[in-house]
């Protein structure tokens, strides 16, 4: 679910291209504001999938420290 939305964002972010260097190049206002929108949005969901990248981590590492005893019951049958 996040991955798409990522995706989306970032050929929205591709569309609009860089933001003009200088003063001189300046850009409309709700094409900056649409702009820095989408960074928002994009980081906030870049940082939620690196949370979940550390949480699967996480949780593979905890997986390896059951006793094979324990494990057996969490098996599915």
């Amino acid at each position: 679910m996040l991955l798409p939305e990522q995706a989306q964002l970032q050929a929205q972010l591709g569309v609009l291209g860089p933001a003009p260097a200088g003063e001189a190049a300046q850009e409309k206002s709700d094409i900056a504001l649409q702009r820095v929108a989408l960074i928002e949005q994009k980081n906030q969901i870049d940082n939620k999938l690196k949370t979940l990248a550390a949480l699967k981590t996480s949780a593979a590492e905890l997986l390896t420290q059951i006793p094979p005893s324990a494990a057996a019951c969490w098996k599915p049958k």
